[in-house]
Formats: C-alpha cells, structure tokens, sequence
C-alpha cells in the first residue's frame, strides 16, 4: 500500500517520493503538484510553478492564475489572499491600498483605522463611524489622542491646534 504525501508536499505518478512545496506555494496531503497560496498569482506549475505576489489594492485565493483588485470600499497591503473592508465612514476606490477618511480624520494602515488629526478629538465611536470636533482655543490634541488637552499654564492656542504656543514675554 502506498502512503499520501503530508500536507505541503506532492509526488507525481510513480516517483515514490514526496517533494515539498516551493515558498509561497501550498498543497493538501496526497497531492500531486503545489498551488500558489492565497494572495500569490500562479504561473506553469509542477516543478515549472512560479508564485508572484500580489500587489498592494489586490488579492487572490490559492490557486488562481491572476490577482484581482480589491473592490471599492475595501483595501489589500499586497501578499493576502483577502481585501480588508474600510472603516465606517471611511471610502476607497477600487484597487486600493488604504482608505481615505473625513477631512478631519486620517486613515492609520497599521491599524486600519482612522484617527483624528492634530486639533481635533474624537466624539462617539469609531465603530459606528469616527466624528472628530475641532479643540476649543486653550486645548489642543496630538494626531491620534483622543482628547483635547487644556495648555499649561504660560502658554496658549487657537482653536482646532495640535500644539501651545508660550505666552509672549512683556
């Protein structure tokens, strides 16, 4: 009786050896050649497979030949077999590699989520939608903080300010 390669490994007819998968390439257990793994463009296969990444705004599930453009309203690093849905509130095109959020408000890839400007703090959730409302003159907000911050005591800011500015001497 003959044994099914493992996972990751394939034989062809009568070698009576399995061979493992190349990087980037995929098989189930009993197989008889690689696949490109999601997020991977296939071309040739057997021992001729070549598994080309997929662009930043695309994607591909394992096996395909081509890589596919993300669809709108959602957005691919590159390399995955799936495109990320933008946040609420948020849009993109077509073939995007981030979002692009309010006027007041910036897309952050490494969390795919968007977060106030300086200036600005964030009112209600960001899972129902981000509203970020301009700090008041006194207060101002680093990008990303939440909150506006009263300035310290010597110092100043106008409204929707990402920083104080010292009082000027007299």
């Amino acid at each position: 009786f003959c044994a099914l390669c493992p996972i990751n490994t394939y034989s062809t007819a009568g070698s009576g050896s399995c061979s493992s998968c190349l990087a980037n390439s995929e098989s189930a257990e009993g197989s008889s050649e690689c696949i490109c793994s999601g997020g991977y463009s296939q071309v040739g296969s057997g021992r001729n497979l070549v598994c080309n990444i997929c662009a930043a705004g695309s994607s591909s599930i394992s096996g395909a030949a081509t890589c596919s453009a993300c669809a709108v309203n959602t957005y691919s690093l590159g390399g995955t077999g799936y495109c990320l849905s933008c946040p609420v509130g948020s849009t993109s095109i077509a073939g995007s590699d981030s979002c692009v959020c309010g006027s007041d408000s910036s897309f952050v890839v490494a969390s795919g989520s968007c977060v106030c400007n300086a200036g600005f703090e964030q009112s209600g959730s960001a899972e129902f939608g981000l509203t970020c409302i301009p700090c008041t003159s006194g207060k101002y907000s680093n990008f990303g903080d939440n909150i506006c911050i009263s300035c310290p005591a010597n110092t100043f800011s106008i409204e929707q300010a990402g920083s104080c500015i010292s009082c000027p001497s007299s």
